[in-house]
């Protein structure tokens, strides 16, 4: 629930600084008021933090590089990969420096298997996780035994060479995704989906796909899909 009042934001800055396992995200989205001086006070208590993975600071127009900067100082020192400053007036050079920080953490926490870190979000991902972040990713996914679902819903950067990797990926690796949304993906096309079908032939882990809203999926990649269907759990 986002917390629109300053007290509310001042309490939930002691308990990360605390380090309370009970707070995994801080939503404050669209509170409007959030300042560059709050921003800096949840960074100095995120150092050393070892359960907030995610810090939403969507539609706070008073948040700018100022704060960002304090966040780029913690995020290598604690466990936070989500950082969402998407209308902010943090500049694209900042976001991407950020997007690259939580996607090195994000890394880490998928190689060693990180209990908290089951549901991957892509869609939203910082300000937009790339091919060249997935790469990245992948690295940590290989092998993993903890998340269950992976989700790059809306996410228009990410292109068929992602997606043909995550297929690379599915017939030795991931032993426990179960659920992967690909809903309203601009860039795949059949190439990224007939290259995810070839991945998916025997795979009995994964249980529910999403392909909804995709409009450069023709009835060719459609097919290299439902042909692969029987073999697999889904």
């Amino acid at each position: 629930m986002t917390e629109r009042t300053a007290e509310g934001r001042r309490a939930t800055i002691a308990r990360v600084a605390a380090n309370d396992p009970e707070l995994t995200e801080v939503d404050w989205s669209s509170a409007e008021t959030v300042t560059d001086a709050e921003v800096a006070s949840v960074a100095e208590a995120l150092v050393g933090n070892t359960f907030v993975q995610k810090l939403d600071l969507y539609g706070n127009e008073a948040v700018t590089d100022v704060g960002a900067a304090k966040l780029a100082a913690a995020i290598p020192v604690c466990c936070l990969w989500n950082v969402d400053v998407t209308y902010t007036q943090v500049t694209d050079g900042k976001k991407a420096e950020l997007r690259h920080l939580c996607t090195s953490n994000a890394a880490q926490l998928l190689a060693t298997n990180h209990p908290g870190l089951d549901y991957l979000n892509l869609g939203r991902f910082s300000t937009g996780c790339t091919d060249a972040d997935f790469v990245a990713l992948a690295a940590g996914l290989r092998g993993n035994g903890v998340v269950t679902e992976i989700s790059f819903y809306g996410n228009g950067d990410i292109t068929d060479k992602s997606i043909a990797l995550l297929g690379g990926m599915m017939t030795h690796g991931l032993s426990r995704l179960g659920a992967l949304d690909l809903r309203n993906m601009a860039a795949l096309t059949d190439a990224g989906i007939t290259a995810l079908s070839k991945g998916l032939r025997d795979n009995t882990a994964l249980s529910e796909i999403t392909l909804r809203g995709i409009d450069r999926i023709t009835d060719v990649g459609m097919a290299a899909f439902l042909e692969v269907l029987p073999h697999t759990g889904i």
